[in-house]
């Protein structure tokens, strides 16, 4: 933005387009003319390098339109047997721009109350947090600036309050009438040359520094729309320029640092362009750019009718403003929108939309105008201004049926009847998969279907394996519920230590790509992704246990992944690593819930609060009526697998699951947000995506997939433990391993178990608890780290001790050479009180893994 009476700078942008680099010999020299009279040599341009070349310019003395002439000049190299120099060569370019009228000198002093000011052509808007200054009368530009120690500073600027296109180029809108509305001012500006105008409303929040901007177009005669736009928020503009620290579209663009957006980084060149996306691909209508100046964002109601039924505004997002050409970043609404009305990254619909006389169009807006903030905190301005965190949409079964679905998910459409194996997706190899065991149990225990619960325990079976296999969000529950832990045990520990030693020394978790992955990232990249799912499962096994070298290790691997900003880089088995992915972020939710759990330093909460904001931008706040299940639906990365298939606008749902997972793992120490609410939306939305009689052979699976804007399910089909497990979980049945750390002192113990475990007491080496679960019930429980106890009572009587936890009549037994003491109850109508005495702490015999690393 240039002004009349201030200094500016203009640059030249220069590529070589030739086959030879340009070097000192060539001379080659920019002239600039116009606006400026500087003069710039190039030392050396290579061949397709570009060159960008700035320049002071002299301050323009009026408004309205000047020009800057560039011309590049270099003298050819001559031949071998040439003797009289080539003449000079020369390029010539210019252009012409808008010199926009300075504001009138405004009073530096914030304001302690919202009030409006008029200082012959220039509009002051102002309370105590930020100010909105328009020029020429409201028909000039616009400044967007935010309260400081001082009074006030720019974020922001706009060449003007809207635009108006009936034709290819904007039309010329007449002189504004100003006046006073209630929080704020309006301004009314005529068409030129047909018989309408438009009305633009803003209006400042008394609370905060929030601008609603409100523009309608009246036709007075029929007239065809190609667009009408909202101010082109130009942040930066007048202070950092195009220097962010983090951009956000959500569901298209999570930028950190100058990271640009339309880059080719995750995407191949011809899907890479993202300027004007399908409206449907936004997630959350907003966009927002933080930078040390502060944080501007720009967001609407994606489903407010702009005319007659028609509702979205298509976004456009230039982070920086490649678009244009300026060292700011572009953030921009406009309507018509639509699918049917304009292509993706065009700015203009295909054909004029018709608005008849008498009939208006509106697109009304939030300026977001922060000193300082992450660009997630524009998603709690959002939700603060449209009406809380969306609600789930209505389930599409009960509690009962969708037992019953996804029962038969796990009985039919997974099950391999000749080997007794599941499948983790439908048709795909059969294998032991214990968790579903797990879930299956839990149905057993809970469903008012008695049928149901019989076969259900018939699926299950033996399950006292500790493989993960089939399972996105499921890791080894099935010993604590169904039995054989003391022989697990050795298995879970050596998974942990097996992520351990994978461990580099400074904490990380890198990729290495195989011979047909070198292009999704570079050999020993590092992301959040990378790193986030071993320092979960070394994180799980240091709360159930309390190990503390899983404990060393595991504060050493958080101290890396603090680095992050932006989750990435969990799906490097087939999308670029270094592409957003709200994998990565549900892994880091539960590393860090777990850590705090079991450290009790909330800087692990905090962060682990952090990485679940850090979701949100995957999932969709909005919905068309239209479309059951888009609500809360989950893109799985704002990027591609292979650069080719691009995932913009195609919900996972699996992803969003393992997500929704996490969040119910840190709702109970976390009310800063209703995570709960997040977690029951995309559980909601993925039993909508569940196939029911429709197709017998899918029944109660969904898909990986969910593409044609909501409308087409494609394969593979996913087993339905995501959706089933997430459901139970809102319930308060969660088959998770569930533990309690009971401290005197610096001592403590990590009891763990498939029950839920109450009104634990240690007083006097002798530890006290409840085990609670479901009547007919079997749980399993672990007290690691512990010598031999005296004595083990269950429900006041003394426990039957034995080598093998599974034998008959026996509940528990201590294995010497993991130090860990093994319970297990069969459970009725009542809690069943559990007495150790005689506790302390043990350290593993000779069973113990070697500790060869150690972790400061």
């Amino acid at each position: 933005m240039i002004f009349h009476g201030q200094p500016f700078e203009v640059v030249a942008v220069l590529e070589n387009t030739g086959r030879a680099p340009f070097t000192e010999e060539h001379s080659l020299t920019l002239q600039f003319g116009g606006v400026s009279d500087a003069q710039r040599p190039v030392a050396r341009l290579n061949p397709g390098e570009t060159l960008s070349v700035t320049a002071p310019a002299k301050p323009v003395a009026a408004p309205g339109t000047a020009q800057v002439t560039c011309t590049a000049t270099w003298h050819p190299l001559p031949a071998a047997e040439e003797t009289i120099p080539a003449p000079a060569e020369t390029v010539r370019a210019e252009g012409r721009f808008r010199v926009f009228a300075a504001p009138a000198q405004v009073p530096a002093e914030r304001a302690m109350n919202r009030e409006l000011q008029i200082l012959g052509d220039t509009i002051v808007l102002q309370n105590q947090h930020a100010r909105v200054i328009l020029t020429e009368g409201g028909a000039g530009a616009v400044l967007f600036e935010v309260a400081d120690a001082g009074g006030y500073r720019r974020l922001a600027a706009a060449p003007s309050l809207c635009e108006l296109c009936l034709g290819d180029t904007p039309a010329e809108l007449g002189k504004p009438e100003v006046g006073a509305i209630a929080g704020g001012c309006q301004v009314k500006l005529p068409v030129q040359g047909v018989a309408a105008s438009i009305t633009v409303r803003l209006r400042l929040s008394p609370g905060d520094g929030l601008l609603n901007v409100a523009v309608e177009l009246n036709a007075a005669a029929d007239i065809g729309v190609r667009a009408l736009r909202g101010p082109a928020v130009l942040v930066g503009d007048g202070g950092r320029g195009e220097h962010k620290l983090t951009g956000l579209l959500p569901g298209l663009e999570y930028l950190a640092a100058d990271e640009p957006s339309s880059s080719t980084r995750d995407f191949a060149p011809a899907l890479a362009l993202r300027l004007v996306p399908d409206p449907y691909k936004v997630c959350i209508p907003l966009m927002a750019v933080e930078s040390e100046d502060g944080l501007v964002g720009l967001l609407w109601d994606q489903t407010a009718k702009w005319h007659a039924e028609r509702f979205m505004a298509s976004a456009l997002f230039a982070s920086p403003n490649f678009l244009d050409g300026q060292a700011n970043h572009r953030l921009q609404l406009f309507v018509p929108s639509g699918p049917d009305l304009i292509q993706e990254n065009q700015l203009l619909s295909t054909a004029p939309y018709a608005l008849a006389a008498g009939q208006t169009m509106t697109l009304e807006q939030q300026v977001l105008l922060r000193p300082k903030g992450n660009v997630l905190d524009a998603i709690d301005a959002w939700t603060q201004i449209y009406h809380g965190l969306p609600e789930p949409q209505p389930h599409p079964r009960d509690f009962e049926a969708e037992l019953a679905l996804s029962r038969w998910g796990f009985m039919h459409s997974v099950w391999d009847e000749k080997t007794s194996k599941s499948r983790h997706c439908v048709g795909w190899p059969d294998q032991n998969a214990p968790n579903f065991a797990t879930l299956l149990l839990t149905d057993a225990l809970v469903t008012k279907d008695a049928a149901g619960a019989a076969e259900a325990r018939r699926h299950a079976g033996e399950a006292g394996l500790a493989s993960n296999n089939c399972c996105h969000i499921m890791r080894s529950t099935a010993p604590f519920v169904a039995g054989h832990l003391d022989g697990a045990y050795a298995a879970l520990r050596a998974g942990v230590y097996g992520a351990i030693g994978g461990m580099g020394a400074d904490g990380s978790w890198r990729y290495h790509p195989d011979a047909e992955r070198t292009s999704l990232g570079e050999d020993g990249a590092a992301e959040l992704g990378t790193c986030a799912g071993s320092a979960s499962a070394i994180w799980r096994w240091a709360r159930m246990t309390g190990d503390p070298e899983a404990i060393a290790a595991g504060r050493k691997a958080l101290a890396f992944m603090d680095r992050f900003v932006v989750p990435a880089g969990a799906q490097g088995w087939e999308c670029p690593i270094h592409e957003p992915d709200i994998l990565a972020a549900a892994h880091a939710i539960r590393a860090y819930v777990d850590a705090f759990v079991t450290t009790g330093d909330a800087a692990y909460l905090t962060k682990a609060t952090y990485w679940a904001r850090s979701g949100l931008p995957f999932c969709y706040f909005w919905d068309d009526p239209a479309k059951p299940g888009m609500r809360y639906a989950t893109i799985p990365v704002l990027g591609s697998t292979y650069f080719t298939h691009s995932w913009l606008g195609v919900p996972v749902q699996w992803c969003g699951l393992v997500y929704a997972y996490a969040l119910q793992q840190l709702a109970p120490y976390d009310g800063s947000r209703d995570w709960k609410k997040v977690a029951e939306g995309i559980t909601v939305s993925g039993m909508y995506q569940q196939f029911g009689d429709e197709r017998p052979e899918l029944k109660g699976c969904y898909p990986d997939g969910w593409y044609g804007r909501f409308t087409q399910r494609n394969a593979p089909f996913i087993n339905p433990e995501d959706v089933i497990l997430n459901y139970l979980a809102l319930r308060g049945l969660d088959p998770e391993v569930q533990t309690a750390i009971a401290k005197v002192g610096n001592e403590s113990f990590h009891l763990s178990s498939g029950a839920r475990i109450g009104d634990v007491k240690l007083v006097d080496n002798s530890l006290t608890f409840t085990l609670t679960a479901p009547p007919g019930a079997v749980s399993c429980t672990m007290l690691p780290f512990v010598a031999t106890p005296a004595a083990v009572a269950l429900a006041g009587k003394p426990a039957s001790t034995g080598p093998d936890l599974d034998a008959p009549g026996v509940n528990t037994m201590y294995d010497g050479g993991n130090a860990v003491l093994f319970l297990k109850v069969s459970h009725g109508a009542d809690p069943v009180r559990v007495v150790v005495d005689g506790l302390r702490h043990g350290e593993p015999g000779m069973g113990a893994p070697k500790r060869s690393r150690t972790f400061p």
